[in-house]
C-alpha cells in the first residue's frame, strides 16, 4: 500500500459542515432543516432517512 499525501481542501475557508459532516465552502446551495444544512442534491436522501418519506408512486 502506498502512502497517501494529505488532501488540501478545495477552498481556503470552511464555513461549516452539512448533515453528513462534510465540509461546506460557501458556494453550496441547500436547505436548513432542523438546524442542519442539507445540500440540494442530498435533500431526498435526507428526508427519507430522517422522516421516512416515500414517493407518491410507492403509496398503495
Amino acid at each position: 500500500m502506498r502512502d497517501e499525501a494529505p488532501i488540501d481542501p478545495p477552498e481556503e475557508k470552511i464555513y461549516g459542515y452539512d448533515w453528513n459532516n462534510l465540509e461546506l465552502y460557501g458556494y453550496e446551495e441547500g436547505f436548513m432543516i432542523g438546524g442542519e444544512f442539507v445540500p440540494v442534491e442530498d435533500a431526498e436522501e435526507y428526508l427519507k432517512e430522517r422522516y421516512g418519506l416515500t414517493r407518491v408512486e410507492e403509496w398503495e
